[in-house]
């Protein structure tokens, strides 16, 4: 296999995925100061460029320990070996480089100004034991050279994340994605061999193409069971919205219509809440989470062609907001192709019989916030959505789906402003939670026929 890595920031990163590049991740920027007084001092030169060091190839030597890396399948990680060292680092550098090879880990970084301040940023580190400790690799770092900072580009997903805030490391708004493009498949063993190549990479790639094609051969023959199907969705494809969008979600709600009936959001709600389970055909209803754009300019639009509706669930914060808010949106939502409603189109879609339902007030982790907040991130949101549109707002579905992302004591909270909490998971029931919530199955409108066949052929239980 052939393919093409590149690690834009946020503001390239649309660009990219308009032109065929698709993201696996994303990178973090993680600080650590050494010098405090001289830092504060010079705080505005945080914000300069980082400008390497003369290179200092003459004296630069390879790491002596065994450079070989066993993989696992939760990391992002290249094929180490020594000669992806001497490609990256050690070939022709163009920056001072310091190496550290003791121990517990062999590490590489290079050294460089942003304006006075001193940085060390650490480009690579290859632990030698589970026993690794970043702090002793950065007492190692202080023994040779001497920084005011210390700066570690990290995936967020990497094991090593969750020893940066017991160091006092702070995570700083520059992050950017990791992105890939296949240029060809080729033969899997040299695909493995070419040395900086990411395993994570040929994991996910061979996953999906075994669940794709398992999808697309079941769901060939499977058609929506009887019963109450309520859909989560977030727009109509990932891209950017353009003229051929309005015909996928077309040509979307005429699939499903050929074997089920489209019923309101509020019909299925009923349906569900009241266990009217036995019904003699597939009955479909449609839910959006977020509130972007193609909701009201061509969502809305055909579905009322096919005469039914949607909930749509919004973020009071991201309606109208600017674009610093909605920079960091799209960076916790990972969708950089989209903008929201405004709230004169979200009043319209109330005003024509839509459910405008409340999505917690930034698009937060409720799990990831202290009680306090998950009180008014959802007491918030519900007041604004209450205000601009004059409606008591009784439809709730809250962040990411997946019930760990909803503790117990925000489920509370809910059910104190909401007598409808829908998730995205355990669609295979229609509650979960002793009945408090209501399960929707995620499908979006651009995947294939298949796969929609096979997801609305289920069984669904109480």
């Amino acid at each position: 296999m052939k393919f093409l890595l590149n690690f834009p920031n946020s503001n390239s990163l649309p660009g990219f995925l308009r032109t065929g590049w698709a993201q696996l991740d994303i990178a973090e920027y993680w600080i650590k100061i050494n010098h405090l007084f001289k830092t504060i001092k010079h705080f505005k030169d945080m914000r300069s460029p980082f400008k390497g060091n003369r290179s200092n190839l003459s004296g630069l030597k390879m790491p002596e320990s065994d450079v070989s890396q066993q993989f696992s399948d939760t990391d992002f990680s290249s094929v180490i070996n020594p000669d992806y060292l001497k490609w990256r680092f050690f070939g022709f550098p163009v920056t001072e480089y310091k190496v550290i090879d003791d121990k517990q880990a062999i590490s590489i970084a290079r050294i460089g100004k942003r304006g006075v301040l001193t940085e060390v940023q650490v480009l690579f580190i290859l632990p030698k034991s589970a026993e690794f400790r970043l702090k002793l690799l950065i007492k190692s770092y202080r023994k040779i050279t001497d920084f005011d900072i210390i700066s570690l580009p990290i995936s967020k997903n990497h094991s090593l994340t969750r020893q940066l805030l017991p160091n006092l490391f702070l995570k700083v708004p520059n992050k950017a994605s990791v992105t890939y493009k296949i240029l060809e498949f080729g033969n899997a063993n040299r695909f493995q061999q070419t040395g900086i190549v990411s395993h994570k990479l040929s994991y996910l790639l061979m996953r999906a193409f075994i669940r794709n094609s398992f999808l697309s051969l079941f769901g060939t023959f499977k058609a929506p069971k009887p019963g109450i199907h309520i859909i989560n969705a977030h727009y109509v494809t990932p891209n950017f919205v353009d003229e051929n969008d309005a015909k996928v979600f077309d040509k979307f709600l005429q699939h499903i219509s050929k074997n089920a009936k489209l019923i309101t959001i509020q019909e299925a709600t009923r349906l569900v809440a009241e266990k009217q389970f036995d019904q003699k055909e597939a009955l479909v209803a449609f839910t959006f989470d977020d509130g972007f754009a193609e909701c009201f300019d061509v969502i809305a639009p055909i579905l009322e062609k096919h005469k039914t509706n949607a909930a749509f669930f919004i973020n009071a914060n991201y309606v109208q907001s600017d674009e610093d808010y909605q920079k960091n949106y799209n960076e916790r939502v990972n969708v950089f192709t989209k903008r929201p409603m405004n709230w004169q189109q979200i009043k319209s879609l109330h005003d024509r019989g839509h459910v405008i339902g409340s999505h917690t007030l930034d698009h937060m982790n409720l799990a990831a916030i202290s009680e306090e907040e998950q009180f008014s991130q959802l007491d918030a949101n519900k007041k604004i959505l209450e205000e601009k549109l004059n409606y008591n707002c009784e439809y709730f579905a809250w962040t990411y789906g997946q019930m760990q992302h909803f503790p117990e004591s925000a489920l509370k909270i809910a059910q104190q402003f909401h007598p409808y909490i829908f998730s995205g998971t355990n669609y295979k029931h229609y509650f979960s939670a002793n009945e408090a919530i209501i399960n929707r199955r995620h499908i979006e409108p651009f995947w294939p026929k298949s796969h929609v066949n096979y997801f609305l052929s289920v069984n669904k239980k109480p």
